[in-house]
Parts: C-alpha cells; structure tokens; sequence
C-alpha cells in the first residue's frame, strides 16, 4: 500500500464506486472516500484536516460538479488547506473539453485527465505514476539533505 486515501470527488455514483473498485482492488490505497460535491469534499477536507492533519494523497475531480466548477473547488482546497502537491489531482470528464484539457495541462497539480468510459487500467496507471514521482521526490529531497 502507498497511499493512507484517495478522495473521490464525482457526482455520478456508478462511475465513482467504479473507480473506488478498481482503486481499493489495486491495493496501493488504504481507504477511498466519495463525494459528490464540491462542497461536500471541501467540508470533508476540513473535519480530516482538523482530526489528524493528513490530507488526501489524490484527489480524483469531475470537471462537471453539480455545485461548482472544478477549477474553483482546486483553487478553494489551494486557499483553504495550503499548496497542492504535485501530480495528486486527476480530472475526471465525459467530454473531451479542449478549454479544460489545455488548462490541466498547464496546473501544475494536475497530473492526468481521463475521459469517460475510463478503463481499469487508466485508473491504475495514474495511481501508479503518482507513486512513482512520491518516490522520486523522496529520493530527490534524501540526495540533497545527505
């Protein structure tokens, strides 16, 4: 396992529990939450913050929220809760919105996009790459304080 939680944040259930399935199957997550609103993520975030101070270490993020854009739910959490890490943000769609695919280009947050229907192993390929830059960032920060 390489990650405490991944948060869901998708107002449509059937595509959610099918990414918390294919997430909790992988093993490399101990705990997956869904949301889905921005608002409702947002709260949550909070009461995490406030019980144990750990935030989520990805947050998967449907770009059509029924409550708020998702540009606006990422600048929120930024202003809220501090920087985002690197690479922990996947947008989720079902359209491939060419004004929103060149803007998560550009989001240094942003580590991937995935347009619906997204295959099992698109959701495990994200997972795995952001593993891969955590320990490539840990490594990075041991060479320089070795």
């Amino acid at each position: 396992m390489n990650m405490d939680l991944i948060l869901i944040v998708e107002s449509n259930l059937k595509n959610s529990r099918g990414y918390k399935n294919i997430m909790l199957t992988s093993r490399r997550v101990g705990r997956v939450v869904e949301k889905t609103s921005g608002k409702e993520a947002l709260e949550f975030l909070k009461d995490v913050e406030l019980s144990n101070g750990k935030l989520p270490d990805m947050v998967f993020v449907s770009t059509t929220l029924p409550d708020m854009q998702c540009w606006d739910f990422l600048d929120t959490y930024r202003k809220n809760f501090g920087e985002l890490r690197d690479n922990s943000i996947v947008m989720l769609t079902a359209t491939s919105d060419v004004k929103n695919l060149i803007k998560s280009a550009v989001h240094p947050e942003v580590q991937d996009f995935l347009i619906h229907p997204v295959m099992d192993s698109e959701v495990e390929r994200v997972m795995n790459d952001f593993a891969y830059h955590q320990r490539y960032h840990m490594h990075s920060i041991q060479r320089q304080a070795g």
